[in-house]
């Protein structure tokens, strides 16, 4: 789907009833970063993913595809398409731009939860040192 938020911009309506959940990807993600996740999450509540700007299907259209910027986007999106304040699910740099926007716009949000970005498996523990 699309909205015009001063350019247009794509996201995916996973659809669900109850609070809303606006999913934000992270630097070099789009919406589809939430494809697995997304579908359960619509069971309980009404689900968004955006493309941020100059990502997945959302053009640049002129704008610069900065934080600022996308955190005006998001403050946008959840006004006019999520009607509501909604959770602002984020990885990694969506995250941050949850964290921002709960910041300047607390009204928009009623919670930001910053999902941390993937990271390999742990190191295994060195082995111990002889004792001399």
């Amino acid at each position: 789907m699309d909205v015009d938020l001063g350019g247009p911009v794509h996201y995916a309506d996973f659809g669900g009833q109850g609070s809303p959940i606006v999913m934000i990807h992270g630097l070099s993600g789009s919406r589809l970063n939430w494809m697995a996740v997304a579908p359960t999450l619509a069971e309980q509540h009404r689900v968004y993913a955006l493309d941020l700007i100059g990502h997945g299907l959302t053009p640049r259209a002129g704008r610069k595809a900065t934080l600022a910027n996308h955190r005006r986007l998001i403050d946008q999106f959840v006004e006019r398409v999520a009607g509501e304040a909604a959770v602002l699910v984020g990885n990694s740099t969506g995250g941050r731009l949850g964290s921002l926007a709960a910041a300047v716009q607390p009204w928009h949000v009623s919670w930001p939860l910053p999902v941390p970005p993937a990271s390999p498996a742990p190191l295994p523990a060195p082995p111990p040192t002889p004792a001399h």
